[in-house]
């Protein structure tokens, strides 16, 4: 049950954004089994994300797409996310501040499967972070079972969202961010 004119124009804005991404109307609404969390902790630049799409084909026939990031794009992660791929039990050690989550959208598009994302992590203390050089330490983060979904913030800015059904893993948020009918863009 819709509560409020907020949460009414989060899903309009939901679909329009499926539709707008997919070039067609969504073909189902679905609720996840999770809330946003209240915090995530910013780690570092994302350069790039991957995904698999059936955008402008038919249903199910998948197609493998990568956007390359065109401004600046922060990523914001949960707490004890990022493993090393050679020792999953190894939580990487990371940097940045933590961001309290205010204000997030009722209703999000779901857009793809996630296959990975790119980013150069955050180097320093919590309180001083900088971005590493951009000719080092690119880290790939390789997803499994994660979807890609989409969202605007009440400003109207675009973000995405990479979950699983155990709830929100990472968001990405850019300056110059969007989704169009032409995928991901910015």
């Amino acid at each position: 049950m819709i509560r409020n004119r907020a949460e009414l124009r989060d899903i309009e804005t939901a679909r329009k954004l499926r539709e707008t991404f997919m070039d067609r109307p969504p073909a189902r609404e679905s609720i996840v089994p999770w809330e946003w969390p209240s915090a995530l902790q910013e780690v570092g630049i994302g350069e790039a994300i991957t995904y698999s799409s059936d955008k402008w084909k038919q249903r199910g026939q998948n197609e493998d797409y990568k956007h390359v990031a065109e401004g600046k794009q922060r990523v914001w992660v949960r707490p004890g996310y990022l493993v090393l791929y050679e020792s999953p039990s190894t939580r990487l050690k990371v940097v940045g501040p933590r961001q309290q989550l205010r204000h997030m959208p009722d209703s999000f598009a779901v857009l793809a499967d996630a296959t990975s994302v790119q980013l150069r992590l955050y180097t320093g203390t919590n309180k001083r972070h900088i971005v590493p050089n951009p000719d080092s330490n690119l880290w790939q983060v390789n997803l499994s079972r994660t979807k890609l979904g989409g969202a605007r913030f009440r400003n109207g800015d675009a973000f995405l969202v990479l979950y699983t059904r155990e709830g929100v893993d990472m968001l990405i948020v850019g300056e110059k961010l969007d989704i169009l009918k032409d995928g991901i863009v910015g």
